[in-house]
């Protein structure tokens, strides 16, 4: 489910639905149901979609290899970052997530110890280091940033960490998969 201020919205993944699952009336679940088809050009092209965040105008979306920006209209309007080892580069995308009150968004890439933040018009903004390699990413309506590593913290058995906006971690917790 993403909220929006226009109500709840569904993302339904259909690469998860089996015969087990029972027929739901969509009108059961809100008052419309908008199909967006993303413009497909050379340069907006995804292999295999991982990750989509909704603003109000604007559809981000990500493969492992790459984020990229639409309207909501599903026009390609730019890549964010790209694919490297420099500063403000990413090698692949674990996970990503919007703060949609600032503008900002936070990647979590692979590989690096490292959270790299953009503003929506795809500009890097900063980074900040992180004691593990992040693969899930959430951020909160209140300035807070949550990550879970795959790999719990040698020294607390930590693989869920809360942080400020700056990266200093405020709390540490530990829960088991499943």
């Amino acid at each position: 489910t993403i909220l929006t201020s226009h109500g709840p919205q569904f993302l339904i993944d259909l690469r998860y639905v089996n015969s087990n699952i029972k027929s739901v009336l969509l009108s059961t679940t809100g008052k419309s149901v908008q199909y967006i088809p993303l413009e497909t050009k050379s340069a907006s092209l995804l292999k295999t979609i991982q990750h989509i965040e909704l603003s109000d105008s604007i559809i981000f979306v990500s493969d492992n290899d790459k984020l990229l920006k639409f309207d909501t209209a599903g026009r390609f309007i730019k890549q964010i970052g790209i694919k490297g080892r420099g500063p403000g580069e990413y090698p692949s995308i674990y996970d990503f997530s919007i703060d949609k009150t600032n503008q900002l968004i936070y990647i979590a890439a692979s590989r690096i110890k490292e959270i790299l933040i953009f503003d929506f018009d795809g500009n890097f903004i900063k980074s900040f280091k992180v004691p593990y390699i992040p693969i899930q990413i959430l951020v909160s309506e209140m300035n807070y940033i949550l990550f879970r590593n795959s790999f719990p913290d040698p020294n607390a058995n930590y693989n869920w960490y809360i942080t400020d906006n700056e990266g200093n971690i405020l709390s540490k917790y530990w829960s088991f998969p499943g």
